[in-house]
């Protein structure tokens, strides 16, 4: 079970079948993202080489290490745990905050007066 950083920079290293970000992992940068609330639930790490080439690692609770083509911020879900806070949990809680405004608001001008919005 995971439940550091280092276990899960560790995970993604034994796991992981692209030599390029295990690579990453020991010359690079690599920030933690934090727990998602994706299906399934994961942890997203943000890897950079030293040659600046990056990937968004996701993985789940079940220790399924998958690369992503975006971070789902709308699904961040933070907690008291440093593990899911992540790195820059104030961050990131804003980035959620904030797409979730905007989602809030395209679906109050989509809305035709006198016609309720169906869920």
């Amino acid at each position: 079970m995971i439940r550091t950083r280092d276990q899960l920079l560790d995970h993604i290293a034994t796991h992981c079948n692209q030599r390029s970000i295990r690579r990453a992992l020991a010359e690079g940068t690599v920030e933690v993202y934090g727990g998602f609330i994706t299906d399934p639930p994961s942890w997203i790490v943000y890897i950079t080489s030293a040659f600046k080439h990056s990937w968004i690692v996701a993985v789940t609770d079940k220790g399924i290490v998958r690369v992503l083509k975006t971070v789902p911020w709308r699904l961040y879900t933070g907690g008291p745990a440093p593990l899911y806070r992540g790195d820059r949990p104030r961050h990131y809680t804003e980035l959620r905050d904030s797409l979730r405004r905007i989602d809030a608001q395209r679906k109050d001008q989509s809305c035709t007066p006198g016609i309720e919005a169906i869920e």
